[in-house]
């Protein structure tokens, strides 16, 4: 007769408690270009962790991210400049409203090694979701993850 196959108590506390995290990775399309910038987060299901982001120019921005269930206040002005006509600075910008039931807004920011920050505001239905970013130049990207 087999021994049953025992995990080890670490193991499973770290399962219990979210402590284990998977990376995944995004992909950032700049608007104008078309071009695609990786990023990665950590998902542990906790609803935040590390974000990482590797700009065309070299530079490798680290930060954080988090979402929220049933919304965030001040949400919305990243994502909806990105949504008016070519994300123009100027446009007149209001707040996302069409959001599906089971959808979580979420930001995240990023320090960049040269200076400036990536911020990203996105939609997330558990680990998959998309948004908008901007980077310490001012361009917008459409987020995917």
């Amino acid at each position: 007769m087999k021994a049953p196959l025992r995990l080890p108590a670490a193991l499973i506390a770290a399962s219990m408690f979210g402590l284990i995290a998977c990376t995944f990775t995004a992909r950032m399309y700049d608007v104008r270009t078309g071009a695609v910038t990786p990023a990665s987060f950590k998902y542990s299901g906790s609803g935040r962790g590390a974000f990482e982001v590797s700009l065309s120019n070299g530079d490798v921005c680290k930060g954080e991210y988090s979402t929220i269930l049933g919304g965030v206040s001040q949400w919305g002005s990243i994502y909806g400049q990105a949504q008016s006509a070519g994300g123009s600075a100027t446009a007149t910008v209001s707040t996302a409203s069409t959001i599906t039931e089971d959808a979580q807004r979420g930001t995240a920011i990023a320090s960049c090694g040269r200076g400036g920050v990536v911020e990203c505001e996105y939609i997330a239905t558990g680990r998959h979701g998309q948004g908008t970013c901007r980077d310490p130049m001012k361009v917008y990207y459409r987020l995917m993850f």
